[in-house]
């Protein structure tokens, strides 16, 4: 069992320099102690606000540096995975702060700024990883899915067993956790002066905006643990801030997306940080370990976008009692037929680009010359979703000699002879392929064996460069590059173009599964975020339309063509499902939901049977029909636009 820990003076403290300042305190670092354990030798000060102090109990943090009852293998595993209390810190007999781990080098990365040269050591909070793969590669990390599989179950194990300790961290939020994913994933807290030990608080318990349990809940429980790791695990796959989605997990597995519905709902119906365990070790048996890699930005910021209108989300008790079911469970709506964007006119031709060499040799007398072709040519190898093509090494470029004869000045009265004229060499311009770089655009001329890039304007039609990989030829370096449809490869030059088809009818072309895109018939369609009454991508084909594509996405609703006709490999086919309010859109008859909130204003969640409140008994495509249920409660939602997507959904009480 642990004894208990130390009281350090202030006064034996030698103060460095300032670490960190938050809302409670300063955190500085510390030279040597007199009579410092070992144990204290690389520990840090937090000295509290003199406005803080007033709050502090005392009492409760002596608790947690001592540990009353925590085994020592407990002690040391909590204080490897946090920056737990060590000791008090006290001045005149009074508490000023306490001293705690240093965080580890290994929780550190080098940041490098989107803007400034150079880099800077940071501590590695989740807060980084809740943005884009392209921003979280150009600020220096190198993650995988696979690494934020291995972090959500690291956080999840320590999470279990602080809560087996009596620790319920309450704050949790991404500034408060750190990680490490090399060579093991690992998590750190911070802040623990400000969790719960055994149902009591040293410090008025506070929430990071966003990070908010419900209100009137009670702060700082497992239950808001279980909630808040739930938001963590949405944010941290949809690489966003605030996104509050469930379904952004269903891509990787049904059943995470499941436990995250769960964990939104009433306290008690929770699952622990453990029970995510099982699905999360599925999971990371095939997430890809292959890091993303940074993008090129837009030059400019995106157009607004469109707000899909709806009508609004009904929900009615009425008589939920048990009884038989009406007959007219109809299954949700057929796949629309496939929606046609305009086509597209044919590629802009740009201008040509060749090499000439000439070199003016003295005192010859003939003339010779010849030109090299230096365009490459690519035998195209297209495969889908994105187009490749591998360019032959072109033939040796040989410089050939200009020559010309002198020509004698007019005779002078003591005849002379002019000297041979010599021009230096001319320098050849710069070669497109060769030198291209992220930005620039080129047009695409020829057909089948024969294609050939060469300068263009940027505009619609043509193709723009995403990336260049120079010493290498693997076209799948390409692979997890937003908006790439069109790689090449030149094994002459080793290297690697990544291009993006300039699309005019909105970006919508260049979504991938799990986004969201809407537009009205006749309009273009575009990206936006996944709100409701917008559509999310199932599945997407690139190649020459497959009208059977979308039958192996057999929840579409919609199906939407943006053909190319000067490069069908380039047109694409997406396979959407309308996103309803809640789980209710997406419900059938006999399946089990949990139903909160007041009788006009239900939220509809999936649940299993033993922990739903409701059973849907019908559905029907028809909106606002209350009549087909008769008896039974019923919701009800329609957009304004896709009519034919609404519902009235039936249901009873369990």
């Amino acid at each position: 069992m642990t004894s208990p820990a130390p009281t350090v003076c202030l006064s034996d403290l030698v103060l460095g320099a300032e670490l960190g300042k938050g809302g409670q305190g300063v955190v500085r670092s510390v030279r040597p102690v007199r009579g410092r354990p070992a144990g204290l030798a690389s520990a840090v000060y937090k000295e509290y606000l003199p406005a803080v102090l007033p709050s502090l109990r005392s009492g409760v943090l002596q608790s947690m540096v001592d540990l009353p009852g925590v085994p020592d293998d407990d002690a040391r595993w909590l204080r490897e995975h946090a920056a737990w209390p060590d000791a008090l810190v006290t001045h005149q007999g009074a508490v000023t702060g306490f001293l705690m781990r240093k965080v580890p080098e290994r929780f550190r990365f080098d940041y490098r700024g989107l803007s400034p040269v150079g880099s800077e050591r940071k501590p590695a909070n989740f807060e980084f990883l809740l943005n884009s793969d392209d921003y979280v590669a150009r600020i220096g990390l190198k993650i995988t899915p696979r690494d934020r599989l291995a972090l959500l179950r690291e956080l999840a194990r320590t999470l279990e067993r602080m809560h087996r300790l009596g620790i319920a961290v309450g704050d949790l939020s991404p500034r408060n956790v750190l990680f490490a994913t090399g060579p093991t994933a690992t998590c750190f807290f911070l802040d623990c002066d400000a969790m719960r030990f055994r149902g009591d608080s040293a410090m008025p318990q506070l929430e990071t905006p966003e990070w908010q349990g419900h209100d009137g809940e009670e702060k700082a429980t497992p239950h808001s643990d279980a909630l808040k790791f739930g938001l963590m695990a949405i944010r941290l796959i949809a690489r966003d801030q605030s996104a509050t989605d469930p379904g952004v997990l269903s891509s990787i597995d049904p059943e995470l997306a499941d436990l995250a519905t769960g964990s939104q709902s009433r306290p008690d119906a929770r699952p622990t940080p453990g029970e995510w365990l099982p699905a999360l070790e599925r999971a990371l048996v095939n997430a890809s370990t292959k890091p993303a890699a940074p993008s090129p930005r837009p030059p400019s910021p995106p157009p607004p976008r469109p707000t899909p209108p709806t009508r609004p989300h009904t929900a009615r008790p009425g008589p939920v009692g048990p009884g038989p079911v009406r007959p007219g469970g109809a299954p949700a709506p057929a796949p629309t037929p496939p929606t046609t964007v305009p086509p597209v006119p044919p590629p802009k031709r740009g201008k040509a680009v060749g090499w000439l060499l000439a070199i003016v040799v003295a005192a010859a007398l003939l003339f010779g010359s010849s030109d090299g072709d230096s365009t490459p040519r690519s035998d195209p190898a297209p495969q889908p979703p994105v187009s490749h093509f591998v360019v032959p090494e072109p033939p040796p470029i040989v410089p050939t000699a200009s020559v010309r004869p002198t020509r004698p000045a007019p005779d002078p009265p003591s005849r002379t002879v002019e000297s041979p004229t010599v021009e230096s060499p001319t320098a050849p311009p710069p070669d497109p392929i060769r030198t291209a770089r992220s930005g620039q655009c080129f047009g695409a001329n020829g057909s089948g064996q024969d294609v050939r890039l060469e300068p263009a304007d940027c505009g619609n039609g043509v193709f723009k460069v995403l990336r260049v990989f120079e010493g290498t030829t693997d076209q799948s370096r390409c692979d997890d590059i937003p908006a790439d449809t069109w790689n090449f490869s030149y094994p002459g030059y080793n290297l690697v173009l990544c291009l993006s088809y300039q699309y005019e009818h909105g970006d919508a072309y260049y979504a991938r599964p799990g986004q969201c895109v809407y537009g009205e018939p006749g309009t273009s369609w575009v990206q936006l975020s996944c709100r409701t009454g917008a559509f999310t991508v199932l599945a997407r084909h690139q190649g020459p339309a497959d009208a059977g594509f979308c039958g192996a996405a057999p929840s579409t609703q919609k199906v939407m063509q943006f053909p190319v006709p000067r490069w069908d490999s380039q047109s694409v086919t997406l396979c959407l499902e309308m996103r309803y309010p809640d789980d209710l859109g997406r419900a059938v008859v006999n399946q089990c939901l949990a139903r909160t909130g007041s009788d006009s204003h239900a939220t509809f969640t999936k649940a299993s049977c033993d922990r739903a409140n409701v059973i849907v008994v019908g559905r029907t495509s028809t909106y606002n029909a209350p009549g087909f249920c008769g008896r039974y409660g019923w919701g009800t939602w329609s957009p304004k636009i896709y009519t034919d997507l609404a519902y009235t959904v039936c249901y009873r009480n369990l």
